[in-house]
């Protein structure tokens, strides 16, 4: 996708997921709290000061104290290529798994206690089974069924 193309349908659900995800308060934007602890927990280690780089890059003010709406954070990918974006999925599962080879329900408990968001013993199973394209019963997420999950046209479970 060249630069000052537009995402597809697709693209757009799953980029207002994302920011859904990162939107902890629910406020319709991204802020610096939010985002330091969303990116602690996918095991990114980045400083007060560069994160607030990566808010300033977006914030239409350039402030480092702002915050990221989901019409910015949908404008940062709008020129991305395909590749690049294989790419990043590979680089987000290693970050999510801490490098290891599957993304447990341990870590995926992990993970959402350390972004403060609750969840039951059934919603992890849940997620397990959604990545389940392979038809496999899976009891954990490997990076080919990471990638089928973000490549989906229409993810869902029959």
């Amino acid at each position: 996708m060249g630069k000052g193309e537009t995402l597809n349908s697709w693209e757009v659900k799953q980029l207002e997921a994302g920011f859904n995800v990162l939107d902890l308060n629910k406020d319709g934007k991204i802020e610096f709290g939010e985002l330091k602890i969303a990116l602690s927990a996918c095991g990114f280690d980045y400083n007060e000061e560069e994160i607030a780089d990566m808010i300033r890059v977006v914030d239409k003010n350039r402030n480092p104290n702002g915050c990221v709406t989901k019409a910015q954070f949908k404008r940062l990918f709008s020129h991305q290529h395909p590749d690049q974006v294989q790419e990043e999925i590979e680089e987000a599962f290693k970050h999510l798994t801490n490098g290891e080879d599957e993304l447990t329900k341990e870590r995926l408990k992990e993970i959402f206690t350390s972004i403060e968001v609750e969840f039951t013993e059934e919603e992890i199973n849940e997620l397990i089974e959604l990545a389940d394209f392979l038809g496999h019963e899976i009891s954990a997420i490997t990076i080919e069924e990471f990638q089928l999950m973000c490549n989906e046209v229409e993810p869902t479970k029959d």
